[in-house]
C-alpha cells in the first residue's frame, strides 16, 4: 500500500466491504426466487479436499482471474488510504470511505456492484457457488458429493448459539441437507443456503455443534 503518512486503514475495513458485496448477492438472489448457495472452504483447503467433496458445472483454472474480487478491494484500499490522507484522516473506516466523493473510487465502487451481480448470477445456478477464505473463486454448479451423517442440527436463538433449537437434519431442504453434510464434516467451513421462499440460512460449527443462523438484513 502506498505510503500516506500517517493514514491507516481501519482494521475491519475489509469486512465491511466483503459484507457491503455478499449482502448485494443475498439480496439478488433472494428477489430472483430461485434460491442458491455459497460455500467458503476452510483456510488451505487444497485440491484434495475439493475433488472428494465437490463435482462442478464449471470450474475455474487458477489463474488471476480468480482473484477478481480480492484484487478489487486491494485497489480500493490504496486509493481510499491516497484520498484519506489528503483529507488528513488518522484512519480511514468504511463509513469514512462512502463520504468519499472521488472519481477513481466510484468506478471502483461499479466495479463491485458489477462483482456482487456476477456472483449473484454464479450461486443461481443450480448447485453451489465455492469459494476460500482468500475470495478465491474455485467453481460454481457444484454438487455436493461426500458422505456426512447428519441426524440433527442446531437453529441458534442467539449469536453465539449458546441458546438453540435441536432439529432433524431432514426436515429441511435439499439444499440444506448438503450444506449440513459438508459443513459436519469440514467444521472450518461455512455455508449460506437462500431458499426458493427468500429464507437464507448461515451454516457453521460453533461451539462443538453444527448450527444454523436465519439471516436478518
Amino acid at each position: 500500500l502506498p505510503d500516506t503518512g500517517a493514514t491507516q486503514i481501519c482494521e475491519w475495513f475489509v469486512r465491511d466491504v466483503a459484507q457491503s458485496v455478499f449482502r448485494r448477492v443475498l439480496g439478488l438472489v433472494r428477489a430472483r426466487g430461485h434460491g442458491g448457495m455459497l460455500v467458503y472452504l476452510p483456510a488451505g483447503a487444497g485440491p484434495e479436499l475439493v475433488d472428494q467433496w465437490f463435482r462442478f458445472r464449471v470450474q475455474f483454472a487458477e489463474d488471476d482471474a480468480v482473484l477478481w474480487f480480492r484484487k478489487l478491494i486491494v485497489r480500493l484500499m490504496k486509493r481510499v488510504l491516497e484520498v484519506g490522507g489528503a483529507l488528513g484522516l488518522p484512519v480511514c473506516t468504511w463509513n469514512d470511505y462512502r463520504r468519499m466523493h472521488d472519481s477513481e473510487l466510484a468506478e471502483l465502487d461499479d466495479a463491485l456492484i458489477g462483482l456482487g451481480h456476477f456472483l449473484a448470477d454464479l450461486m443461481s445456478v443450480d448447485g453451489a457457488l465455492i469459494l476460500d477464505r482468500n475470495l478465491r473463486l474455485i467453481g460454481f454448479g457444484g454438487e455436493i458429493l461426500g458422505e456426512s451423517r447428519v441426524t440433527h442440527v442446531h437453529r441458534a436463538v442467539d449469536l453465539e448459539a449458546e441458546r438453540s433449537i435441536v432439529e432433524a437434519a431432514d426436515s429441511s431442504g435439499t439444499r440444506h441437507r448438503a450444506a449440513y453434510r459438508f459443513v459436519n464434516a469440514e467444521p472450518d467451513a461455512i455455508a449460506v443456503v437462500v431458499s426458493q421462499d427468500g429464507d437464507v440460512r448461515f451454516v457453521a460449527h460453533h461451539n462443538g455443534k453444527l448450527a444454523w443462523w436465519p439471516y436478518l438484513p
